[in-house]
């Protein structure tokens, strides 16, 4: 078996299975079998085949909505009844995937200008400046540490997001923005990582304050970073943490505020909140007061309604009239006191 082996799987997107057969008597028919590692039991899919050919078979196992490590095996039968099982593999499905971000560590940048020093910032940022393009040492640009010994001049050692590149925000990169090309629902948590530096270059040595965010739709979220706190000549990981009140295509910017800071090696992750679990009422023993017939339950889902249907037989064809209705507390609790009468009476419970 080929895969799934080793990947992580974003909770609910499919996940394909595939099974290299070689050898046997031809036609062939694949089964594979996959379980949630804790389960005791495996589900089977519906065998794939027959097949003339040996080669590679893949099939979709499906949409996985429950989080965890799953193990998967592949059973082939061939045409003379004989079967081969495979090796069993493992795979993940996790709440939280990466998002992609172009030229995240800008090791490609645009036209170089004033080399092997400074040059524009890849296109992919669409930076804002207050210099025109011509100019061959504006600071809305990325710097070129290591190479021809000119590192000393901004960082020495290896910059946290690859080789060389770097970028510095101040009144001539007025901000960087990038769209995503993802969108993201309300509910999801977006963590934005990224570094920001001080440098021991004479001319940004003090450092700077900048902001950072990310957006959903045209909504915000933002941070602010002050290097002017760090050491000269490091650099310090930040990370913006929000569960969004709103859905929307998900975009980045970084923006200018004062000084001189340095930005590198930007990533975000999503992480979904799981399918909510529809949890049914436990109900209490039935007392009798006043005349009265007190109905409580517990553990529901809290705030969700409730109606109380009512009959007086059983048998067929039934007909529940409604009897009252109500709204669990906070703590999915409830309590009901119904008027006895003479009649035999039958309740049932319904939730929305």
């Amino acid at each position: 078996m080929t895969s799934p082996t080793g990947q992580s799987f974003f909770y609910g997107s499919s996940v394909p299975a595939t099974a290299l057969v070689a050898g046997g008597t031809v036609p062939y028919s694949v089964t594979y079998h996959y379980k949630l590692a804790t389960a005791g039991s495996y589900t089977a899919t519906a065998a794939v085949g027959p097949f003339y050919d040996p080669s590679t078979f893949t099939q979709t196992l499906g949409a996985f909505s429950v989080v965890g490590t799953y193990q998967v095996y592949a059973t082939v039968t061939d045409g003379a009844a004989g079967t081969a099982t495979s090796v069993t593999n493992t795979f993940a499905v996790s709440l939280t995937t990466g998002i992609a971000v172009q030229d995240a560590n800008f090791e490609t940048p645009g036209v170089l200008s004033g080399a092997p020093f400074w040059a524009h910032i890849n296109p992919v940022w669409n930076p804002d400046t207050n210099n025109s393009i011509g100019n061959p040492y504006q600071q809305n640009s990325v710097f070129q540490s290591p190479q021809d010994g000119n590192e000393q001049f901004t960082f020495t050692g290896i910059d946290p997001g690859g080789i060389d590149w770097v970028v510095l925000l101040n009144t001539n990169t007025v901000s960087i923005s990038q769209d995503l090309l993802a969108s993201v629902n309300a509910g999801d948590t977006i963590s934005l990582t990224f570094y920001g530096g001080r440098s021991q270059q004479a001319s940004t040595v003090d450092g700077g304050v900048f902001t950072a965010a990310f957006m959903v739709g045209s909504t915000p979220y933002s941070m602010s970073v002050d290097t002017t706190v760090l050491a000269t000549n490091s650099w310090q990981s930040y990370t913006l943490t929000q569960v969004i009140t709103n859905s929307g295509d998900l975009s980045l910017q970084f923006s200018a505020v004062s000084g001189d800071p340095w930005l590198d090696n930007i990533s975000v992750v999503r992480t979904i909140p799981p399918s909510p679990v529809s949890v049914p009422p436990v109900l209490g023993a039935p007392k009798v007061s006043g005349g009265n017939l007190i109905l409580t339950g517990t553990g529901g889902t809290p705030n969700a309604n409730y109606t109380w249907l009512s009959t007086t037989n059983l048998s067929a064809p039934i007909t529940w009239t409604t009897n009252s209705t109500g709204t669990l507390n906070g703590a999915g609790a409830f309590t009901n006191s119904i008027s006895i009468t003479n009649r035999t009476s039958f309740f049932r419970l319904r939730l929305p």
